[in-house]
């Protein structure tokens, strides 16, 4: 017995040797030192090799080493707010709003943080101004070139104190140049499920000017829209295992209980962008109540109409019930979270995945279906640390 069992011994390291052998590089995992309840936005600051988050549920605008050390940074703190930051032509922006969360300005920042000025959007915002909508609120956004593209709430009356309707719209950064177009502009509606929007899940990601949105309906579908042309191109993407219709949920209910709802379901809860290519993360429900997460890498071009090559499908190697990702050139980071009381959570670890292991999906040890020993005992590799 004891002979068999170091037989099974042996045969384990020597297959983690050959996985090591053939990806010399490694995951990596680090425990974050600080408090972090929610991430609502995650920007990576490649020259200091750090990460900058803002925590709105705490509060909070954090700083951390790659390797999860918290940072002290006075500066930072003083000009940033905690709500979502993100990169626009030569720096960064953030919405700032007034007590009602109504957008009242864009605060803009250079490459190290530092304030350049603020704009106000509150006469783009009026519904007369060259035809546009009065904007009350931004739940999901990302910049295209020089525009704003968003989810949120607007309004076509810009007396009224609430809006009219929700749904996906662009709205001009810089407006101090001659344009028929309107300043805000309503490109698509909403689906059938909005509250997914209000969750903090990142449905919005742009290459250059083209936007990439994932429109949450009965069966979640996903578009491209060229912010130039002003064109909305359904991508012809059918989800593995949507065959099932998207459960409707209640994000003003207790958030705790929603959360724990929400780890049950099979649903995309990410749009990434790198590198030229987008990912859609997934969870999946697996056996024994674990969540089992799929990163989908897609190449997406446009004539006429959009088409879409699906290059692969990788398994984040994780166990965490909750998980925001942040791209960079030479490693994704995976913010590893759990749900404590009134819809707050802890984020305990960050994992460290090489890039390449996701954007060369073909040969990545992580790739989904691979039964190639190395590769499989290279992602229980990954995973053992934090089981």
């Amino acid at each position: 017995m004891h002979f068999k069992a170091l037989l099974i011994l042996i045969f384990s390291y020597s297959c983690l040797f050959v996985a090591r052998s053939v990806y010399p590089e490694s995951c990596k995992h680090y425990p974050v030192d600080c408090e972090v309840s929610w991430i609502r936005s995650s920007i990576w600051m490649a020259e200091d090799s750090e990460i900058v988050i803002t925590d709105p549920k705490s509060k909070k605008v954090i700083k951390l080493s790659e390797t999860g050390e918290c940072l002290s940074d006075p500066d930072l703190v003083q000009w940033l707010e905690p709500r979502a930051v993100g990169r626009a032509i030569g720096g960064f922006i953030q919405i700032v709003a007034e007590e009602n969360d109504i957008p009242s300005g864009i605060r803009w920042f250079d490459q190290e943080f530092r304030p350049r000025g603020t704009s106000s959007v509150m006469p783009t915002s009026k519904p007369g101004y060259r035809g546009g909508y009065k904007i009350y609120g931004l739940y999901e956004w990302a910049v295209a070139g020089d525009q704003l593209f968003a989810f949120g709430a607007l309004g076509s009356d810009e007396k009224s104190l609430d809006y009219d309707l929700l749904g996906f719209f662009r709205h001009q950064l810089d407006h101090s140049g001659n344009t028929d177009k309107p300043i805000t502009e309503l490109v698509m509606p909403s689906g059938d499920s909005t509250d997914y929007y209000l969750l903090g899940f990142p449905y919005i990601a742009a290459i250059g000017r083209v936007v990439y949105f994932l429109k949450m309906n009965k069966f979640p579908s996903l578009y491209r829209y060229d912010t130039v042309t002003a064109d909305s191109l359904p991508v012809p993407l059918v989800f593995q295992g949507d065959d099932e219709p998207l459960p409707v949920i209640d994000a003003v209910s207790k958030t705790d209980v929603l959360f724990k709802e929400i780890e049950k379901l099979n649903i995309p809860v990410g749009l990434y962008a790198a590198k030229g290519n987008i990912y859609v993360l997934r969870r999946e429900r697996e056996h024994g109540d674990r969540t089992l997460w799929t990163l989908m890498q897609l190449s997406i071009t446009s004539a006429r109409e959009a088409s879409v090559e699906v290059r692969g499908v990788v398994i984040l190697p994780t166990r965490a019930e909750h998980l925001t990702l942040l791209p960079t050139p030479k490693k994704w980071f995976v913010f590893e979270g759990s749900t404590v009381e009134n819809g707050k959570q802890k984020i305990r670890t960050i994992l460290q995945i090489p890039s390449r292991w996701i954007e060369e999906v073909e040969t990545s040890p992580l790739a989904a279906g691979k039964q190639v020993a190395a590769r499989r005992r290279q992602r229980e590799f990954c995973t053992a640390h934090f089981q």
